[in-house]
């Protein structure tokens, strides 16, 4: 997990551009993680009030990842020719779709 208490930042600067890219991709991460945990707690909690309530936690979860990529995308497009790239590469493997979702990807 990535929590670190907030009172032990003594950063005073500004993040530059480079710095903002590379905290959005550990919130990112940070969000993969949070979605991998809650999934896997999902499986274990028998009362379905509960487990219903933490299912919608989980695609909390996932809407901050996405919120987290448009950040990514708006600071750093060139990321997503690679994502796109990716994807090509994939589909020729696994066959289905090569149309890549984010069609305004940079190529």
């Amino acid at each position: 997990m990535f929590s670190n208490d907030p009172s032990t930042l003594t950063r005073k600067e500004k993040f530059d551009k480079e710095e903002a890219v590379r905290a959005i991709r550990n919130a990112i991460a940070a969000e993969i993680d949070a979605i991998n945990f809650y999934l896997q707690q999902n499986k274990y909690i028998d009362d379905e009030k509960l487990r219903k309530v933490h299912e919608d936690i989980t695609k909390e979860e996932m809407t901050h990842f996405g919120e987290f990529l448009r950040l990514l995308y708006q600071l750093s497009p060139e990321d997503f020719s690679y994502f796109k790239k990716g994807w090509e590469e994939a589909s020729k493997l696994i066959g289905g779709s090569k149309d890549f979702p984010f069609n305004s990807a940079h190529t």
